[in-house]
């Protein structure tokens, strides 16, 4: 038996039909074929109504029924394999417990964590409008598709159910990709490395309904280990506060964002040096960097880090 997969061009192959859809015999041919863009043929199943030729690989040719008469292309298939794609397919898409909003992304980064149980937006004025109606303070998390602390801090804390509703019941949860929103990464990068001299990805920064940072920090493990407070532990701390000193935090972000505001334009004229820089101060310079480089991990100052920072 020969079996055949007869692919018509379009702008997006590599799509499978539902099983149910393909070989359903209540569905009359000329519903069912049209609508698909892979049409197998199979001659034990139709052999009157179909009776398919073995044209010569990649060759245009006329269907001798209600097809399309645009060119197709021909390739042998196992129709074992076949199914096996589909079937595989269609659990694939029902496997997943969870679906969130940023299913609908086109980040990758964002479409990593799409099945997330974490409620997550994606950076806008929807999340901004929700933490205002609840009047809950913002988690936001900003990393990239490549990132492994980020790869890291998903599996052991968005993936989880039970941090996952500590986020969905005290927080509305943004999740950015920093390579498709690098403004918004560099104004709470900025923060987090002026309040505890370091940075990195994944960026954790915890923000008032108008979006002023409240405190922030890096990777954080679920639990309390390698010296820092666990995720849990902070979500936890940032939900005490919020209900007991909401106002002195909201000041505090204020003042953060002047403070910030003044050094980075302080910074910026700085930033103009003079044509004559001193060979000792370029000497100075390449001396501190190479104190804090770690040539095995790769990367400045202490663990975690990574060739990023």
């Amino acid at each position: 038996m020969t079996n055949f997969v007869f692919i018509q061009t379009c702008s997006s192959l590599y799509i499978l039909p539902s099983l149910s859809a393909l070989w359903n015999p209540s569905i009359p041919m000329q519903r069912r074929l049209p609508l698909n863009r892979f049409i197998f043929l199979q001659h034990q199943i139709y052999p009157k109504l179909l009776k398919p030729t073995k044209f010569p690989p990649f060759c245009s040719q006329k269907f001798p029924f209600f097809l399309s008469t645009n060119p197709v292309f021909q390739r042998p298939f196992s129709s074992y394999k076949v199914f096996s794609m589909a079937d595989q397919s269609a659990s694939s898409a029902s496997f997943h417990k969870h679906t969130n909003r940023l299913a609908s992304e086109h980040s990758p980064y964002l479409l990593q964590h799409a099945h997330n149980p974490v409620d997550w937006y994606s950076w806008g004025e929807e999340a901004f409008q929700e933490a205002r109606r609840r009047d809950v303070p913002i988690f936001l998390s900003i990393g990239y598709s490549t990132c492994h602390w980020c790869h890291v801090m998903e599996v052991e804390s968005f993936e989880s159910e039970e941090v996952a509703k500590l986020l969905n019941d005290w927080f509305v949860s943004i999740k950015v990709d920093r390579e498709e929103r690098p403004d918004v990464d560099k104004v709470y990068m900025t923060y987090v490395q002026a309040l505890y001299g370091g940075g990195g990805w994944p960026l954790s920064v915890f923000l008032s309904p108008d979006l002023k940072p409240l405190m922030g920090g890096t990777y954080f493990p679920p639990d309390d280990k390698y010296g820092r407070p666990g995720f849990k532990t902070v979500l936890r701390k940032v939900k005490e506060a919020w209900d007991s000193k909401k106002d002195v935090l909201i000041k505090s972000g204020s003042f953060a964002i002047e403070q910030l505001s003044e050094a980075l334009s302080t910074k910026a004229s700085l930033d103009k040096l003079p044509g004559g820089l001193s060979q000792q101060a370029l000497r100075s310079c390449v001396e501190q960097l190479s104190g804090t480089y770690d040539s095995v991990n790769g990367g400045f100052g202490s663990a975690p880090n990574s060739q990023d920072l």
